[in-house]
């Protein structure tokens, strides 16, 4: 018989989860630094790539595509810049190259850390937390109107409110508006299914030792954590995951 699925619950205080992250309520006009994501109270901040899709349909990590390209490998590079070296010019958004210029059918996926590399993540942290049945997440309350949803072309048309005893959380947080739950650690990708009936990690996680944030405009996923979990993080040969300053862009993008 299969093990029962982890359950996650609403938090019976979201605002107050989200204040006690230590994450600035909305952003500055120049875009995102590690540090706006990463609170200093964390001594180490790893980024996490997000895989492409290869041509032959497998995970593709960045060093694989930066070696293909010829391009220098920085802990700081953006997706972006693989996509200008072969087109010769400038494009907004690495999906507007051509898939014969390039050796990735398909781009990493913003806003979602896919399935197999968050359950990797979840083996690096729980060594580490503080109180593993019992970790805070977050998803965007974006994700659930019916115009999102249908133009991913997937996911029912539900919204983040809907389900009984959720709510969105009446205080924002780098610009943006939660749902918040608390629950064990292995439920880490349960949220998505749990709101939004479809595959969608949270856009926050934490314990007391770690915060995890995806941003929903990123590729990248960041985690403020110790420096012997941030080892365990580089070590899991699952992730593709660098140490990065603190000073470093995330964006430069206005948010619109």
């Amino acid at each position: 018989m299969p093990s029962p699925r982890p359950r996650l619950r609403p938090d019976p205080d979201p605002a107050g989860a989200l204040v006690s992250l230590g994450l600035e309520p909305g952003l500055g006009p120049d875009g995102l630094r590690v540090a706006d994501l990463v609170p200093a109270r964390f001594p180490v901040a790893v980024r996490i790539l997000h895989p492409a899709v290869g041509l032959d349909g497998e995970p593709l990590r960045w060093r694989e595509v930066a070696d293909r390209l010829g391009v220098a490998f920085r802990a700081d590079i953006a997706f972006e810049e693989f996509a200008e070296a072969p087109a010769g010019t400038t494009v907004e958004w690495a999906e507007k190259v051509t898939f014969a210029d390039v050796p990735w059918s398909r781009a990493p996926e913003r806003g979602s850390l896919d399935a197999a590399s968050t359950a990797a993540l979840v083996r690096a942290l729980e060594g580490f937390a503080v109180s593993p049945d019992r970790c805070g997440f977050a998803l965007w309350d974006g994700y659930g109107g019916e115009a999102v949803l249908l133009s991913r072309g997937r996911g029912r048309r539900r919204k983040s409110g809907e389900a009984e005893g959720w709510e969105v959380a009446p205080v924002a947080v780098l610009g943006r508006r939660f749902v918040v739950a608390e629950g064990p650690l292995s439920a880490a990708w349960s949220l998505g299914r749990e709101l939004l009936g479809r595959d969608q990690s949270p856009n926050l996680w934490w314990d007391p030792a770690w915060l995890v944030v995806t941003d929903v405009d990123l590729m990248s996923t960041f985690v403020g954590c110790s420096e012997s979990c941030a080892e365990a993080i580089v070590a899991e040969e699952r992730l593709e995951a660098v140490p990065i300053d603190r000073n470093a862009w995330v964006s430069l993008r206005r948010r619109g």
